[in-house]
């Protein structure tokens, strides 16, 4: 399977059937589905006011990827999972990310999008980013590909990091600190169309990789 998804009610939907085109949510709103991707922009929106999450869930050696109710553009690589509301209410448009995604997001600068991980939250308006942050790694690495991002360590006040294009963070989540390097920001990216490229990596990063990609 490339990947399933998880309603708010608990359903799991097995995204690589072809007879789904559609999916129903508990409160009347439809997500089309087509090309190996959900749609929630082009939705037809509930009039509830009640907050449903979805779960996207992507399989080793799989990958999937979604349009979220505002139009941000998510790509999801092998061994990852997407937490999200079918559609952003509030302040703040929010989601939470195990794994590896690149984000396309919707500019909105009254609603800020906020991206979630173990230790880390990252904030921007409308910009384009990786954000890398495996369960089974010790760092989390957010990569900035246009645009400008802020990073937080999830419950420490007042210290925050800025990105400017073509840098990355690598968070330590044992709690050393963040390091900023400049990056070739397209090397990190290329992932999403399909290919790989690997600078200054150890072999053991490297295997680690293809595994997920190729499910080994």
């Amino acid at each position: 399977r490339s990947a399933f998804l998880v309603l708010n009610s608990g359903e799991n939907i097995d995204l690589d059937n072809d007879k789904v085109l559609q999916l129903h949510e508990s409160d009347g709103t439809i997500i089309e589905k087509a090309n190996d991707q959900l749609n929630y922009a082009d939705q037809q929106v509930s009039k509830s006011d009640e907050i449903l999450h979805n779960t996207l869930v992507v399989p080793r050696g799989g990958e999937y990827s979604l349009t979220l109710s505002d139009g941000t553009q998510v790509f999801m690589n092998s061994m990852s999972k997407l937490v999200f509301p079918v559609h952003f209410g509030g302040n703040s448009r929010e989601v939470t990310l195990e794994g590896e995604a690149y984000f396309k997001v919707s500019k909105d600068p009254h609603h800020p999008f906020i991206v979630h991980t173990n230790g880390m939250e990252v904030k921007v308006v409308g910009t384009s980013f990786n954000i890398k942050a495996y369960q089974d790694e010790g760092n989390i690495y957010t990569t900035l590909v246009e645009g400008i991002v802020k990073i937080n360590q999830t419950g420490k006040s007042g210290r925050e990091w800025l990105l400017n294009p073509d840098q990355q963070a690598i968070f330590d989540k044992t709690g050393s600190g963040m390091e900023i390097r400049n990056v070739d920001a397209s090397q990190y990216i290329q992932w999403a169309s399909g290919k790989y490229l690997f600078t200054d990596q150890s072999l053991d990063e490297i295997m680690k990789t293809l595994s997920r990609w190729y499910d080994f």
